[in-house]
Parts: structure tokens; sequence; C-alpha cells
């Protein structure tokens, strides 16, 4: 927990719950976003030929690709190799977390006196981080709605989807043991319109 009288806010949940809507609402409320999604997006840019060291002889012998025809990452290739293995998304993981800490850590240092939300699903993994939040807002929602989302959203396999699915089953569990206080947001058709009363009645108990 950070000790300045600024708020730093890990929102998070399993994929597909409207994570975004969510950071939209607290942006509109005075709150700066670092999406992490962004970040690992830019850190794998530049960690690229490492990535493509470790798996791409194991990708290849699995029929998966893992460029695209202008020589940059596939992350969908990736993602498809990975969620296969745990180990295997530990060995990308150790590549690309240190970027990633470092990189947030900047935004949060820069931002030092301004109320900060990191939306982000497995901060939990990076303890130097998780430690700063103040709070932990869970975003839930259906299985269905997500699988729905999903599908419509990114185009990716079936088997895919439930890979991921699978591998956020404790997602919670993990954020409960880091002992920040979790304040879990059911994401219902009305969210939008529930949650901006739900953000003024936060501001007014919590700052």
């Amino acid at each position: 927990m950070n000790n300045s009288c600024r708020k730093i806010i890990c929102v998070t949940g399993k994929m597909a719950t409207s994570k975004n809507t969510v950071c939209s609402i607290l942006e509109q409320n005075g709150f700066i976003c670092l999406d992490a999604d962004k970040v690992v997006h830019s850190v794998i840019q530049k960690a690229t030929p490492k990535i493509l060291d470790t798996f791409n002889n194991l990708a290849t012998s699995k029929g998966i690709i893992l460029t695209n025809k202008d020589g940059s990452l596939n992350r969908k290739a990736l993602a498809e190799l990975l969620f296969e293995d745990k180990n295997l998304l530990k060995q990308q993981e150790e590549i690309i977390y240190p970027f990633v800490t470092e990189e947030t850590q900047n935004f949060i240092n820069i931002n030092s006196n301004k109320n900060i939300i990191l939306n982000a699903t497995v901060l939990y993994k990076i303890p130097q981080l998780m430690e700063q939040c103040d709070y932990i807002f869970f975003v839930k929602s259906s299985a269905f709605q997500r699988f729905f989302r999903v599908c419509k959203r990114d185009k990716i396999k079936i088997k895919n989807i439930i890979q991921r699915f699978r591998s956020q089953k404790t997602l919670f569990q993990e954020y409960e043991a880091t002992n920040i206080p979790i304040i879990k947001i059911q994401n219902k058709s009305n969210i939008k319109k529930f949650f901006k009363f739900f953000v003024m009645d936060f501001h007014t108990t919590f700052f």
C-alpha cells in the first residue's frame, strides 16, 4: 500500500468482464489509467528476439508460426503455444515482467500526485507493484457473457478461449492472498449507470 494521499487501484478480473469500461468511468472521475496489456505489447516488441530464440523451435515442431509476414511477433500464435503449458507461460513471464515492472513503476513515479488505475489481469504476479495498491476492483461477469464477448471481439479459436478461461479459474483467490482490500463489481447490463454512482460513493467514503 502506498503511503501518499493519492490512491492506486488495481482494476482486474477474468477475461472479457468489461474491465476497460470500469477504467473509463474511473478516468472520467479524475483517475489516470495504465493499461497493462498495452505495456506488455510494447515490451514484447522489445523482447521479440529473446522470445523467438526461446520458443521458436518448439513452436515450429507444433506447426505454429510465431512471426507475421513483416517479421513481427504474432501474439495470438504465441498465446496458442504458451497457454497449453504453464511452464512455458512462466518462461515468457520471466522474460517480459522485469520490463513491465520498470515501465509501470516509471508511470507511478511520474504521476506521483495523481490517483492511478492499473488495469491488469495478473498484477498479483508482480508483488513489487501489487504492494503499492490501496484497493483491488475485481470485475465479475458470467461465463456465458464473457464467452460471447470474446467470440465477438477477439475472433480466436474456441479451444484457446477455453484454455484461457481455465488458466484464470483461481484468479480471485490469487488476489485474496495479497490481503489488499477487494471490492467486487458485478458486470450487468446497467454497469455504466451503476458504477458512476458507485464511484461517487467511493470518493465520499475513502478519499
